[in-house]
């Protein structure tokens, strides 16, 4: 429905006031702690490069140019989200590029030639455990947490009826695609037992590709996949932000204006 803000007024409407009230403020609650998250990430990776740069006043950078870009238009934080996107997506296509072109001319690392054998090669279905398998999903979640991000966009994408169906739709071809062919690409490479836990697969299979400067490209690209999700937390938590001002009668949100839009039609 267009006409909504966010996701969270599906739970209003369905379930009453009471938990929409509960669902807004406890979703945008957690979206600031992943913010802080990410922020933090932010400033770890910039001292990759510049290791006696503060923390905070990397931060405070940081946040400040995304902040600007949040208030300004919608247009140009769809533009920012577009080529950090776009970043992430060449990494991956180089990393399913190089594994393909390793597989295919039997490439010689040092853990063998490149193989599909290597995947399935001493094959466990559990080796470190069946508990050890079930704690990697609460990063498996975090890392897919802030896909329903989509349904934020609503009441302010255009033909919301036509472009979020087929973008939902997309999403799961696009994991299947993105991760699926990175991590086969991987593993083709590098014996799925030989990996480190301490060191970046990325990093080690372009290495292994002869670049010598993989550390920091993947560093730029996980520095610009953290300025994305910093990027959307600030897009939602003030979307979310603007519709409990909207919707309820807190008395500070409406002192501060909180329920008003911009000139340029940003909360």
């Amino acid at each position: 429905d267009p006409e909504q803000h966010t996701f969270i007024n599906f739970i209003t409407r369905h379930l009453g006031k009471g938990w929409g009230y509960f669902s807004v403020w406890s979703y945008w609650l957690s979206v600031v702690f992943i913010g802080m998250a990410e922020i933090t990430a932010i400033s770890h990776y910039v001292q990759f490069w510049f290791p006696s740069w503060p923390s905070w006043l990397i931060q405070i950078v940081f946040l400040t140019i995304l902040a600007l870009v949040n208030l300004i238009a919608v247009k140009l934080f769809g533009e920012v989200e577009f080529w950090f996107a776009m970043v992430k997506i060449v990494a991956i296509l180089a990393m399913i590029a190089t594994g393909v072109f390793m597989v295919l001319t039997g490439f010689e690392t040092p853990y063998g030639a490149a193989s599909l054998a290597n995947i399935s090669n001493q094959f466990s279905l559990f080796p470190n455990g069946v508990m050890n398998f079930v704690m990697a999903f609460q990063m498996v979640f975090f890392a897919y947490l802030m896909i329903e991000f989509i349904g934020v966009t609503t009441s302010e994408t255009k033909n919301p009826r036509q472009v979020l169906p087929k973008a939902v739709k997309e999403i799961p071809l696009r994991i299947v695609f993105f991760y699926g062919g990175a991590l086969l690409a991987i593993m083709s490479i590098i014996p799925w037992r030989e990996l480190a836990s301490s060191d970046s697969p990325f990093v080690t299979v372009f290495e292994l590709a002869g670049i010598k400067w993989a550390a920091a490209l993947i560093n730029f690209v996980v520095l610009t996949s953290a300025a994305s999700a910093l990027n959307s937390t600030l897009y939602s938590t003030g979307r979310h932000l603007y519709q409990i001002a909207h919707d309820s009668p807190n008395r500070f949100l409406k002192a501060i204006k909180a329920d008003t839009l911009s000139r340029h039609n940003v909360p």
